[in-house]
């Protein structure tokens, strides 16, 4: 929390000149965020303002995202000893992602699948594209990186979100499940009947067992935006074995992995009538749309999953 780039328009600065008040001469300067974070609602126990959460001495802050604990009395699944090679073009540095590359290795191996490192939401998008022109379907999407309640926290401002939210300033590469949908209706994305999701990013399913999080969290509206069925974890979700990668995950502070399955029906909205004009009394001045829908339910399935357990 905290990274200008990632969350906050411009600061302001304020420059009070020599007056009776300041006699030494010195220019006064003071600054301000001129808005709250946007991403304080996926972090209601931080301060918007906190950098590292106040973790300042033994904590760096990566683009704003969570604190990375660099020494002290933390867990050891959280203490990094080399941070040096962070760039600033993706919210991991080369541990992370060799960990991440390890788990989709041993997926492609067992499976055979298609793996691939993606650094923005378009990213995302065109891959889902290119696997649908060459196996007709996506059967499985496995994701793992960095996520919140809202999607995954890619490339700086450059992710794949929900949705898009006013109050951020979005990159190039970003894209969301408008986007998605928007390939789907088009042909251009297709998934499987019993298309399955696993998502390996803290929060993409709620958080911690709020029921109102859980309906606008990511995982829920990309069962309703696919049809797939989602797993998803509401807390900070932990490899259980980094080292072999093994498949199997877990919960780390009480929150818990849910499965969102997604029901299809028939979704009718009435609309104004697009073929009455003005004098055409005699027709209807509302017509029924009809569309396939998705409706979500959700369960608990506790506090580890193993992705194997998903494989389609």
């Amino acid at each position: 929390m905290g990274c200008l780039k990632l969350t906050y328009t411009p600061k302001l600065e304020v420059v009070h000149h020599k007056t009776k008040t300041t006699p030494s001469g010195e220019a006064k300067r003071v600054q301000w965020w001129i808005r709250v974070d946007p991403l304080f609602r996926d972090y209601p126990w931080n301060s918007p303002y906190a950098f590292s959460e106040n973790d300042v001495i033994r904590s760096v802050e990566l683009e704003g995202l969570e604190k990375l604990a660099l020494s002290g009395s933390v867990p050891q699944s959280q203490y990094h000893s080399d941070n040096t090679d962070f760039t600033g073009e993706t919210a991991y540095n080369d541990i992370h992602i060799n960990t991440f590359a390890k788990q989709t290795t041993r997926l492609n191996k067992l499976y055979g699948f298609n793996a691939s490192k993606v650094s923005t939401g378009n990213d995302v998008i065109n891959k889902l594209i290119t696997e649908t022109k060459s196996k007709g379907y996506v059967s499985f999407l496995g994701f793992f990186g960095h996520g919140s309640n809202s999607g995954f926290l890619l490339k700086c401002d450059e992710g794949f979100y929900r949705s898009k939210d006013p109050d951020m300033v979005y990159g190039a590469g970003e894209a969301n499940l408008s986007d998605l949908k928007k390939n789907i209706l088009k042909g251009n994305i297709k998934f499987s009947k019993d298309a399955v999701c696993f998502i390996d990013a803290c929060n993409n399913g709620g958080l911690w067992g709020d029921k109102n999080e859980q309906k606008k969290s990511f995982a829920y509206k990309l069962a309703e935006t696919t049809g797939m069925t989602v797993i998803a974890g509401d807390g900070h979700v932990e490899m259980d074995n980094p080292n072999n990668a093994n498949g199997k995950f877990k919960i780390t502070d009480g929150g818990s992995f849910y499965k969102f399955t997604a029901t299809p029906y028939t979704k009718i909205t009435k609309i104004d009538n697009p073929d009455k004009s003005w004098y055409q009394f005699w027709k209807p001045s509302k017509v029924e749309v009809k569309e396939k829908a998705y409706k979500v339910t959700v369960q608990n399935i506790g506090t580890e999953a193993t992705v194997d357990d998903y494989v389609k």
